[in-house]
């Protein structure tokens, strides 16, 4: 068998981030022209990107290593929608990943693929 038909998860979801990357960067780039709310970049990011990087995640078997990718992926975007924070001095600092997981209220990519998982079970 070659080693093309070999290919790891782990390769898989790489790619898979780098098409939500192109994405996310295509979304930089229209929010930017048409200065939307930070509600439709979420609705973009829920129904664009999010489903992008986690199509066929219900056969990868979530692994440590896949999670710490996927919350990194999350969490960089998270904080280009919801930007800076300003201090009370006045300096401008970027979110924290705590800060991050309150404004998601716990629904972020790892449950979202649970999630599936889960459905697809049931089928």
């Amino acid at each position: 068998m070659k080693n093309s038909n070999k290919c790891s998860f782990i390769h898989v979801l790489a790619k898979d981030i780098l098409v939500a990357q192109n994405a996310e960067q295509l979304m930089i780039i229209w929010l930017v022209n048409n200065e939307s709310a930070r509600n439709v970049e979420l609705q973009v990011y829920n129904t664009l990107i999010r489903p992008t990087v986690t199509y066929a995640s219900q056969k990868w078997g979530l692994k440590e290593n896949m999670i710490n990718k996927l919350m990194i992926f999350e969490r960089r975007i998270m904080r280009k929608i919801f930007g800076p924070t300003r201090t009370d001095d006045g300096y401008w600092r970027i979110k924290t990943n705590q800060e991050i997981n309150e404004i998601l209220k716990g629904q972020n990519i790892i449950g979202f693929i649970k999630k599936k998982i889960k459905l697809a079970r049931l089928c």
